[in-house]
């Protein structure tokens, strides 16, 4: 099937497709089930070494807030440190200033 057919902005050059899409609706974010959580832990508890600290970057809607959260939770239950939870607007021009919090790993107040 030609992908014209498919995706209506593919015959636009990505420019011109690129800022109709940023005009379109972003689909909703799904929450984040305990599976998905467990999948997490389970990752950054099976490295070697064991991290101890974790800083956790999300969007700022609610459903991926809440899923940070979560994580946080879940994390410093199981004997971790979260040292920040950082969010960006998905629209920003830069994520400059949430990507130096993020790289730094110090924490910061909420």
């Amino acid at each position: 099937m030609d992908p014209a057919e498919t995706d209506p902005l593919s015959s636009y050059s990505p420019r011109v497709a690129g800022r109709i899409a940023s005009r379109l609706p972003s689909p909703s974010p799904s929450p984040l089930s305990a599976a998905e959580r467990s999948a997490v832990l389970r990752l950054l508890t099976g490295r070697r070494p064991r991290p101890r600290t974790l800083v956790i970057g999300s969007s700022r809607d609610e459903v991926s807030r809440e899923a940070s959260s979560e994580l946080a939770v879940e994390w410093e239950s199981a004997g971790g440190t979260v040292l920040d939870i950082v969010n960006w607007p998905e629209d920003a021009a830069s994520w400059l200033r949430q990507a130096r919090r993020f790289a730094a790993g110090r924490r910061y107040p909420s």
